[in-house]
């Protein structure tokens, strides 16, 4: 059974010929991962939303925090479960930075997805 958070409409899953089992949710962080089964995931690997450098038209989405510390708190609850679904041995991946900065501290290029950038410019 689905949590109220995440509809058919919102899951997919197959199965690959070798006979591997596959399952994507589409949803928020925190409600999806709760609703999947403790220690049981060899890997986890995210890429979330840097702090308020895209905005992706949703309510409450990571990332558009009033503050780098609320920020810190919502990657932490969401931490939090990925450490809870995985096994002893598993690993976890976490792609999270800021934009792509030479080595001289300028800015390579412009980000057309977004012109909100770097730490809660609104316009």
């Amino acid at each position: 059974m689905l949590p109220h958070t995440v509809s058919d409409e919102n899951h997919w899953s197959g199965t690959r010929p070798s006979g591997a089992a596959w399952d994507v949710y589409q949803g928020d962080a925190v409600s999806v991962l709760r609703f999947l089964p403790a220690d049981h995931y060899h890997c986890v690997v995210t890429s979330p939303p840097y702090f308020w450098l895209r905005d992706y038209g949703v309510a409450g989405q990571i990332g558009h925090e009033d503050s780098v510390a609320g920020y810190i708190d919502a990657m932490a609850s969401v931490m939090d479960e990925a450490y809870r679904v995985l096994r002893r041995d598993g690993l976890l991946f976490l792609n999270i930075g800021d934009t792509y900065y030479s080595g001289k501290g300028k800015s390579h290029g412009v980000d057309p997805k977004s012109a909100k950038r770097r730490f809660g410019l609104r316009r």
